[in-house]
C-alpha cells in the first residue's frame, strides 16, 4: 500500500505574485487590483481584490491533502460564505 505524505510535514506551495496573478488570470478570468499574502500552515493562502471592490480569498492547497480533504475544506469555505 502507497503510504500519501503528511500534510503537516509537507513543504506548503509558495508560489510567487505573478504566477498567482497568472492563475487568477488564466484559471478565473479575474485581474486582482491588490493581492495580499495571509498566513497559512500547510496552503497558501491569498486575499484578493478586484476593481469592482469584490475580495475574494484564493486558496493554493497543500498538494499532500488529498480530495476528501479539500472537499471538506471547501464545504466549510461554501458554509462561512453564506453564513
Amino acid at each position: 500500500m502507497v503510504q500519501s505524505p503528511d500534510p503537516l510535514e509537507s513543504t506548503p506551495p509558495a508560489f510567487g505574485e505573478e504566477a498567482v496573478r497568472q492563475i487568477l488570470r488564466d484559471g478565473f478570468g479575474m485581474e486582482p487590483s491588490s493581492l495580499h499574502s495571509l498566513a497559512g500552515e500547510r496552503d497558501q493562502n491569498f486575499r484578493v481584490k478586484v476593481a469592482d471592490g469584490q475580495r475574494f480569498l484564493f486558496k493554493i492547497s497543500n498538494p499532500a491533502d488529498d480530495q476528501p480533504i479539500l472537499e471538506m475544506q471547501t464545504a466549510a469555505l461554501r458554509h462561512i460564505e453564506h453564513v
